[in-house]
């Protein structure tokens, strides 16, 4: 095999040439020393074996690892930040000492002991009543802060979702353009587009913690750290969709392809990033706080209820309740038999203290045509977050009942104090399900049920008569 040497001319010709490519690399560099995501660029050239220098190759100067653990440490970031945003503003309300509840209840407490040392005093009977009502209103107030900071809650997710989807179409387009680009010049990687396609993957990073995995043509795959595509090959890829059932105020995440109708549950506690972190305080600290208040506030009223009824009031009357509680209407579950159908819950009198914070999710198992209209069902316990409450053993808290009354104005005990009514009789069907949450909203609907401070039944309702 003869090789044929370049002349003086080719060779001092591919001199220039390479350092007029070295010269525009660099030049391209200074450029762009102050451009968001911009990755320094090197060109690299190799000797002819004919003499002269050869083709250069220009690619990117970037140290894949220490992008990625970038990526990893902006995930944690993302959701350390969006967790302590929001829960810094719900200590600093529960913290002050204007809404304090511990603080209204000790002077509702003290009028209380002010007025039964002078029951005769009706004076001291009407403050009792103003710090019974003032003490609602402090439940209320920040029931209502709670019921406010979900929304908002729920509006940032909806923000956040639209933001991550896209990112991901972005993603996906630029891989296609880098993937026409470098299939057609193998000795040039295309910076720009590689550039603003990593700025909007570490981007995606803040929002969800996510894993890449980088292909031979140039493109970048994408997934969830915990396994699910977000970034397809060919361009197809995967967009977050925000739902809630039964209770539409919860809303949970599903991923569906851009060119498949089916849906995948995503786990809201392996998100990572800002998501992850508005999840958790949703799951950890907001849904558990309402539900405490109620209960609290159920608590409290029922106590008052109860104590009130076993004395004699300022008239000689037996005592009633003092404060009213509230009935609450479970939600019905999408694919219920039909959409009308309703459960309602409220605690049974005197019953409050077995309360418990979780929700009770309901499924009817059977039903009888009477008269009278019965029903089977089965009720468990969840948490807050939607997962099974455990008992000391580990296992799921469920219960069943049997032949349980179905019409409107009966009710029937079940569990933890309370008693339901089910007002449809024989129009439910096995299989449907309910989902009621008698503590999450209740403190801000129990209301004073007395106007008059004459009555709180402060005597004793026995009476001593001596033999004439």
């Amino acid at each position: 095999m003869t090789i044929r040497t370049a002349d003086l001319f080719s060779i001092a010709n591919s001199g220039i040439r390479s350092s007029n490519t070295l010269l525009r690399t660099t030049g391209h560099n200074i450029s762009n020393v102050n451009t968001e995501g911009f990755v320094r660029e090197r060109t690299n050239f190799v000797s002819q074996l004919t003499g002269g220098v050869g083709q250069g190759t220009t690619e990117r100067v970037i140290n894949q690892f220490a992008q990625n653990q970038l990526r990893r440490d902006t995930t944690r970031l993302g959701e350390a930040e969006a967790f302590y945003q929001r829960i810094s503003q719900l200590d600093n309300i529960l913290a002050s000492e204007a809404n304090s509840i511990a603080g209204s209840l000790s002077r509702y407490f003290s009028s209380l002991q002010t007025a039964i040392d002078e029951p005769g005093n009706v004076a001291a009977r009407g403050l009792v009543l103003g710090q019974a009502g003032s003490t609602l209103e402090r439940m209320s107030s920040l029931s209502d802060f709670m019921n406010q900071t979900e929304s908002e809650l729920n509006d940032e997710l909806g923000n956040i979702t639209t933001e991550a989807n896209d990112l991901i179409k972005s993603i996906s387009e630029l891989n296609t353009k880098i993937r026409e680009i470098q299939s057609g010049n193998r000795f040039e990687e295309p910076g720009v587009l590689k550039n603003e396609r990593d700025m909007a993957i570490q981007e995606l990073a803040e929002i969800v913690s996510i894993e890449t995995r980088q292909k031979d043509d140039g493109t970048t795959l994408v997934n969830l750290t915990a396994g699910q595509s977000l970034v397809l090959e060919a361009g197809v890829f995967n967009v977050f969709q925000i739902s809630g059932d039964p209770d539409i105020t919860r809303k949970t995440l599903q991923l569906q392809s851009s060119d498949s109708p089916a849906r995948i549950n995503i786990a809201e506690t392996q998100l990572g990033g800002k998501m992850g972190g508005l999840f958790s305080f949703r799951d950890e600290v907001l849904a558990p706080s309402q539900r405490e208040l109620g209960q609290l506030a159920l608590g409290f009223a029922d106590a008052m209820n109860e104590q009130n009824r076993l004395g004699m009031d300022y008239d000689g009357q037996l005592g009633g309740d003092i404060f009213s509680l509230p009935s609450v209407q479970a939600l019905n579950y999408a694919d219920n038999s039909a959409a009308n159908l309703a459960i309602n819950g409220r605690i049974q009198a005197g019953q409050a203290e077995n309360l418990s914070t979780s929700d009770y999710k309901i499924t009817i198992d059977a039903v009888t045509a009477g008269p009278p209209d019965t029903v089977d069902i089965t009720v468990e316990l969840l948490n807050a977050d939607g997962t099974p409450s455990l008992d000391t053993d580990g296992n799921p808290i469920t219960q069943a009942y049997t032949g349980l009354e179905a019409a409107n104005g009966t009710w029937e005990p079940i569990l933890d104090g309370l008693e339901l009514e089910f007002p449809d009789g024989a129009t439910y069907a096995a299989g449907d399900e309910f989902l009621l949450q008698p503590t999450r909203y209740t403190a801000a609907e129990v209301n004073l049920d007395i106007v008059r401070g004459e009555d709180l039944a402060f005597a004793s309702p026995i009476k001593a008569q001596g033999d004439i």
